[in-house]
């Protein structure tokens, strides 16, 4: 398993972060484009991570606890089925082929 697939996609996270999701987590997105090529990974968070070339790579933890913030009494259900993960939070729910998606997406609808 890579750090990738511990975190939402770039464009995913550029969409968390226009939405106000913190960008204090423990790794990040590294982008950097040239006139031929556009490069990116994740990377754990370091003292120079903070740029304009790089984003919040938050992972399904760090989703988590952003969402029970927002809702501290309410519960949090996961239910995996053949379609993927459906998860959901009070009355709001996304289902997608990956839990990390669907907590993503669910985190994009309450934070927009």
């Amino acid at each position: 398993m890579t750090l990738e697939q511990l975190v939402p996609s770039l464009e995913v996270c550029q969409q968390l972060k226009a939405a106000g999701f913190p960008q204090d987590t423990a790794m990040v997105w590294f982008f950097r484009s040239d006139a031929l090529n556009h490069y990116s990974w994740v990377s754990p968070r370091t003292k120079t991570s903070d740029d304009e070339n790089t984003v919040a790579a938050p992972t399904a933890g760090e989703l988590e606890e952003w969402l029970f913030a927002q809702y501290p009494f309410v519960t949090l259900a996961f239910c995996h089925d053949d379609k993927g993960c459906y998860v959901k939070i009070g009355d709001r729910g996304y289902q997608k082929k990956k839990s990390l998606d669907a907590l993503a997406a669910l985190v994009l609808e309450v934070a927009g």
